[in-house]
């Protein structure tokens, strides 16, 4: 069976944490993708439970006077739940390594394989929210 899905990275947001506020830019986007959404008649929104995620499809599914499901295996990957100063390096060899996992954190391939999880369960005409380290694994 054929779906349109549409997979979104979050609108530009103030920082990293999971409650994280989208900036003002960010909350513009989310009246930009609000706008383009209308146009392609979505009829079902999921987002990661991250703030940044939510504020940034809640617009459309307003818009549209439709719930917003939260999916938790929409949630940003950790890396570590160490402060890993040389961050950058980690993840790209994360990147390169799908199955190199760090103290506290989760590999690429168990992200992947979460949300790859999440992605077959959603309906036709989804617009689904979630974050940029994890999309990079789709």
């Amino acid at each position: 069976m054929e779906k349109t899905v549409y997979l979104i990275r979050h609108c530009q947001a103030t920082g990293q944490a999971p409650d994280a506020d989208l900036t003002a830019m960010g909350q513009k986007q989310a009246e930009e993708l609000a706008r383009f959404l209308q146009q392609r008649q979505i009829i079902h929104f999921v987002s990661s439970p991250f703030t940044r995620a939510i504020q940034s499809i809640e617009p459309a599914a307003d818009q549209q006077d439709l719930p917003i499901r939260i999916d938790e295996r929409l949630a940003e990957r950790v890396l570590s739940s160490e402060d890993l100063p040389d961050w950058m390096k980690k993840l790209e060899e994360s990147f390169n390594d799908d199955s190199v996992k760090f103290t506290g954190g989760e590999s690429g391939k168990e992200a992947a394989d979460r949300a790859m999880e999440a992605l077959s369960e959603m309906d036709d005409m989804t617009a689904a929210v979630t974050h940029g380290n994890l999309l990079g694994y789709y």
